[in-house]
């Protein structure tokens, strides 16, 4: 268990009472309402919340110990158990996660890239666990899409005597980030899973986006790790080149698993069997090989909510649910995703397009450039819902292509019940800060 010592040194700070050293923290919380006795109150000020708003409600609870911000230092008298006063209590997070970190020698493999790295991280962690095939559940993963600066720390912090191996998920959104969170988990693997426009905003171009991804293969490879990444990425492979020759003799390359290699694979689309590649071969370089076992679980895998898991309405519409985060490139992927779920030639295809977020001053030429992949599906309607999504109304009514852009969710519901009928199959896309939830809620909970 982490102890007041490890966290007195990682902070490099005393708390305003007396604690033992080698007193134990059952676990640490940001959460009052699920904080248990005995662990950790961290105060995070976070969007919608303020940690240091519920100091009491976590001491009540049980908490051992607090620290929170200088800033908030004032707060000190509402608390009774030893405090910890520190400039940044995300930083402060993260140097314990840190300190912890150091007292597990186990393979340590971290998930980044543009597009799919829940899904990449997700099949790995699954299975690893069918290999282990162990009660006490050997791998440890990041939840969700935990992700950044908080997340990473949180997971860090989970780390038990029997995780045998672990799998951290590292997202960026601006220059420099992707380093500080290499130097913390200190990952024995990098799987990069590809490069795409993603996250503009912050990253600015497509090659600084390559340039601070990749980052993380040259940090783990410079340190003896080793890196998987794709052998069709292009970007990929010309970040690559600039490394010395011993660094660049310690990544491998992984192929996407050809459609007939696993009979029944739930994974439709060629993004996800490309996962499923890089699955395997991260498993490969840590001596597993692939076995029966493994073909079983990878036939049990499915998406995870809202990255492309079906659903099927009342009235037996087809949903393709795709609305956890969006990129021209899993934009394209989704839309080939449904071509392969429903190819017949009489299949009924709508698209639910939502507008891709965090793009920056390219995001209007990125949008426009999503005509070509709609134009070649040649579906039967494409709603389109946002102010980045209305540059495409020109462009494919020009292809002759039947499309609507609706002002807000409720108009986009209602054209829909009006067009839809069983069996037809609708993809519904777009960044999470659409809320097509909203649509996909409507249209599950409703029948003619």
């Amino acid at each position: 268990m982490i102890t007041a010592g490890l966290i007195t040194k990682a902070l490099a700070t005393e708390p305003n009472q007396t604690l033992d050293p080698d007193s134990c923290f059952k676990g640490i919380s940001i959460d009052s309402r699920t904080l248990k006795a005995g662990e950790l109150f961290i105060a995070i000020r976070g969007e919608r919340f303020d940690g240091h708003d519920y100091l009491t409600q976590a001491q009540d609870a049980g908490a051992t110990a607090c620290i929170i911000e200088r800033s908030q230092a004032a707060r000190i008298k509402e608390l009774s158990v030893p405090t910890f006063v520190v400039e940044d209590s995300v930083q402060a997070y993260r140097r314990i996660a840190g300190a912890w970190r150091q007292r597990f020698d186990i393979p340590i493999i971290a998930v980044a890239g543009s597009v799919g790295k829940s899904s990449v991280k997700e099949i790995i962690a699954a299975l690893l666990r069918a290999h282990y095939q162990d009660p006490t559940d050997p791998v440890l993963a990041t939840h969700g899409s935990e992700n950044g600066f908080l997340g990473i720390a949180i997971t860090l912090g989970k780390l038990r005597k029997h995780h045998r191996v672990a799998v951290i998920e590292i997202g960026i959104d601006k220059v420099g980030a992707m380093r500080q969170h290499a130097q913390l988990v200190q990952p024995s693997m990098a799987v990069i899973t590809t490069i795409a426009a993603e996250h503009l905003e912050g990253l600015g171009d497509i090659d600084t986006v390559c340039r601070e991804e990749c980052s993380l293969l040259a940090e783990v490879t410079a340190a003896e790790g080793q890196g998987v990444v794709p052998a069709s990425d292009d970007w990929i492979a010309s970040f690559i080149e600039t490394l010395p020759a011993m660094q660049q003799s310690r990544i491998q390359r992984s192929n996407s698993i050809a459609p007939q290699a696993i009979s029944g694979l739930a994974l439709a689309g060629e993004h996800r069997r490309h996962n499923l590649g890089l699955a395997f071969k991260s498993l490969e370089l840590l001596g597993i090989e692939q076995s029966n076992q493994l073909m079983r679980a990878a036939l049990e895998l499915h998406p995870l909510p809202g990255r492309g898991d079906i659903r099927q309405t009342p009235d037996g519409v087809n949903l393709l649910c795709d609305h956890y985060n969006a990129s021209p490139a899993s934009m394209h992927s989704a839309m080939q995703t449904l071509s392969e779920l429903a190819p017949e030639p009489n299949t009924r295809w709508i698209l639910c397009l939502a507008d891709m977020l965090e793009l920056g001053e390219q995001s209007e030429v990125l949008h426009r450039e999503l005509t070509t992949h709609i134009a070649a599906l040649r579906p039967l309607h494409v709603f389109l819902l946002g102010t980045d999504m209305r540059v495409l109304v020109d462009a494919l009514q020009q292809h002759a292509l039947a499309c609507t852009h609706t002002r807000n969710h409720a108009h986009l519901i209602d054209a829909l019940r009006t067009l839809l009928r069983p069996e037809d199959w609708v993809l519904i896309k777009g960044s999470r800060g659409m809320h097509l939830e909203i649509v996909i809620d409507a249209l599950m909970h409703h029948a003619h």
